[in-house]
């Protein structure tokens, strides 16, 4: 799934408030996966790199989130910040 021009700019503005509000760490998301069988788990990853193919992070694919991944390629992202707001994504995930 390809990234729209207007969520990539709406996220844009988001993370330059974000920055400007003074965030420490604006790249910082909570990621949540599922094994598929209704186990969900969410953990704190760094945003490397946003462009019309999704969001870009490293993870280990033998840790417990990229096994996950690996079996059910769905994920969601929540962006927060109390002073600049907040920014969620939920989407399929390229294996």
């Amino acid at each position: 799934m390809l990234l729209s021009d207007e969520i990539i700019s709406e996220f844009n503005r988001f993370f330059k408030r974000a920055r400007e509000c003074g965030e420490q760490e604006p790249t910082a998301m909570v990621l949540a996966t599922s094994d598929g069988h209704g186990l969900v788990t969410s953990r704190t990853v760094l945003l490397k790199a946003l462009d019309e193919n999704g969001f870009v992070f490293f993870t280990n694919t033998h840790s417990q989130k990229g096994r996950q991944m690996d079996r059910c390629p769905r994920a969601a992202a929540t962006f927060g910040n109390p002073t600049a707001a907040r920014c969620s994504w939920s989407g399929r995930w390229p294996v």
